[in-house]
This record gives C-alpha cells, sequence and structure tokens, in this order.
C-alpha cells in the first residue's frame, strides 16, 4: 500500500480522534515535521479535514534529508550519543 506524505506537525484536541484509530485505520508517523500515512480515502478525508496539504515522495524525501543534514550539523557542533541517519522513506 502506498503512503501520503504531509509537512506539519500534530497537534490539537481532534487532530487525530479514538474513531480515525480504530474505525478509518488512520495511525500517522511523525519523522521529524513530516508526516506518513496509509493512503486511503478515509486517510485523504482525515488530511482535508485537518487542512494539510500533500507532498510527493521525492519533496518528502527532500525534506527528511535537510531535516537530517541540520540536525546533523548540530549533532557534530556537540557531543551526543546518537548521530541522526537518513532513513529512505516508501
Amino acid at each position: 500500500m502506498a503512503n501520503l506524505y504531509m509537512v506539519g506537525e500534530i497537534s490539537g484536541k481532534g487532530f487525530i480522534t479514538h474513531e480515525d484509530r480504530e474505525n478509518d485505520n488512520i495511525n500517522p508517523v511523525t519523522i521529524g515535521n513530516l508526516i506518513q500515512v496509509a493512503d486511503s480515502e478515509k486517510a485523504r478525508a482525515w488530511i482535508e479535514r485537518n487542512g494539510m496539504t500533500l507532498i510527493t515522495l521525492d519533496e518528502a524525501q527532500s525534506t527528511h534529508a535537510a531535516n537530517v543534514s541540520e540536525a546533523q550539523a548540530s549533532f557534530d557542533l556537540e557531543i551526543k550519543t546518537m548521530r541522526p541517519t537518513e532513513i529512505t522513506l516508501k
């Protein structure tokens, strides 16, 4: 199943409801400021209800790469235990 991607933040009461999770099987995954959900008619309605805009996989990958680069630069300025790494989105 394909995924849908948006840039934003999960916040506020009603953003994701019990009904969204249980009945519509909408379980957003956040990766920094990216939000990923499995593509479905109900997921698209949820996205619209929350006023989010879809982005392409390529845009999501570019956004993720930029976020990781920024996190790595910050990491390199400070000593941390685990350096952020980029993942390939699917």
